[in-house]
């Protein structure tokens, strides 16, 4: 009858009202642009790696460095399409850069781990 809701309807007045979560959204870009995705909670980093991206760079960029394979760099990043930083850390840290997908939340927990918190502004 009249009040039968067409199911694309309803499952967009559905999906509308949930808050889509930081992992999600990170799981879909890790889709998109082929980067891996990283769960930074359970993560280790090695803190020789932290020498490598100086703290105001991490912080300005939000990437934390993970891994060192040869000249190349694996850092994790909650925007793998940003390039313009890619190239910026390739220039100060003289490596290859190879970006995988963090949420963004657990990004500045961990660069606030490892690195301390921002200073004051």
């Amino acid at each position: 009858g009249p009040l039968s809701v067409s199911g694309s309807s309803a499952a967009g007045m559905v999906t509308s009202q949930v808050p889509v979560k930081d992992e999600e959204i990170t799981s879909v870009l890790s889709h998109q642009y082929g980067v891996p995705y990283i769960d930074l909670s359970g993560f280790e980093v090695d803190p020789m790696l932290t020498r490598i991206i100086p703290a105001d760079a991490a912080r300005r960029y939000q990437v934390l460095p993970l891994a060192l394979m040869g000249t190349t760099l694996t850092v994790a990043t909650a925007d793998p399409t940003n390039m313009p930083a890619m190239d910026d850390i390739a220039r100060i840290t003289d490596y290859d850069i190879e970006p995988v997908v963090a949420s963004e939340r657990t990004l500045q927990d961990a660069i606030s781990h490892y690195y301390g918190p921002p200073p004051p502004s």
